[in-house]
């Protein structure tokens, strides 16, 4: 999608089996459902996606002291492409403001510190990625709802007030990004495939991870967010 100055951004099919890959296919499946806030991009595909964001040094508490804003220097250039992408496609078809919900996750097991979830409570990082983005009109562009969400099945239940889904029925979006950690290497994954794997989905309870459970539905594939980025990355000259 793009790599410069040390910030690489490219496509993933492989999203996991745990909470990232949870709440990918739950927003996917709330993306296209009817009715739905959720907005189709040109190709057809609803404005949800996830990036998983490469782990830093503070990610295993070793005790790093620098500030929050240097530890997401690249995630804010990753995020202001993937939203000035995602608010000029919403807005090519008629709709202003864009709502959009800005996710990540708090601590879990080795993840002492989750970049993801410290950066959505960051408002000086969260502020540059607007501020390369729109400049300093991002206001009249954007409205964005932050939260992080617990690595637990939390993050899962409509009836709790921290979930994906309580944030979905109650500031009704029109795009979700979604970010999540990982420890594999340094590139920004924007991740296009999603199962129910280890998603246990009953009706009438609310949705939880089980372990070993295997995967009985794949998403539609949806490229909606790495089109954006990519867009965003072109319009900021990145």
């Amino acid at each position: 999608l793009f790599a410069k100055d040390g910030v690489e951004v490219r496509e993933s099919t492989w999203a996991g089996a745990y909470y990232c890959a949870h709440v990918l296919f739950l927003a996917q499946r709330h993306g296209r459902q009817a009715p739905t806030s959720i907005v189709r991009d040109r190709s057809g595909d609803p404005m949800v996606g996830f990036i998983h964001v490469p782990a830093y040094h503070e990610t295993t508490g070793d005790g790093s002291t620098r500030p929050r804003r240097e530890r997401h220097r690249h995630t804010a250039r990753v995020v202001a492409c993937a939203l000035r992408g995602v608010v000029d496609e919403v807005r090519a078809g008629g709709t202003a403001p864009v709502r959009v919900l800005l996710t990540g996750f708090g601590p879990f097991a080795a993840v002492a510190s989750n970049p993801t979830g410290d950066f959505v409570e960051d408002d000086a990082s969260v502020s540059a990625a607007l501020e390369l983005a729109f400049g300093n009109a991002a206001t009249e562009h954007l409205v964005l709802h932050r939260m992080r969400l617990d690595v637990d099945d939390v993050a899962l239940d409509p009836a709790h007030p921290t979930s994906l889904p309580s944030a979905l029925a109650s500031f009704q979006p029109h795009a979700v990004v979604a970010l999540g950690v990982h420890r594999a290497s340094s590139i920004y994954r924007v991740e296009i495939d999603a199962t129910n794997a280890r998603l246990k989905l009953v009706d009438g309870e609310p949705p939880r991870h089980e372990r070993g459970l295997p995967a009985s539905a794949r998403a539609s594939r949806n490229r909606a967010l790495a089109r954006a980025i990519a867009a965003g990355a072109r319009a900021l000259g990145l």
